[in-house]
């Protein structure tokens, strides 16, 4: 029998971020599935709230910055925060 996610879709969950993908994306395991995350960085703990949910991923969007990377930098452009 094959064993369901405990995830679910429009929970919170608290992460941190092991690495960037490919599209720049940070990327972390939860639940032994790879959740990507825009707009985070390495090492940065974030709060998520997962927006899809697939076979293999999973999406979340950044609800709060818990403890933000070294490397983030505020945008020089009040319309980009």
């Amino acid at each position: 029998m094959k064993q369901k996610s405990g995830l679910q879709k429009n929970q919170c969950y608290q992460v941190t971020i092991d690495e960037l993908g490919p599209k720049g994306a940070g990327i972390s395991m939860l639940d032994n599935k790879k959740v990507i995350i825009p707009n985070t960085l390495p090492k940065e703990e974030v709060s998520i709230k997962l927006i899809k949910l697939n076979k293999n991923h999973a999406f979340g969007k950044v609800v709060h910055i818990i403890t933000p990377s070294k490397n983030r930098q505020e945008p020089p452009c009040p319309v980009a925060s």
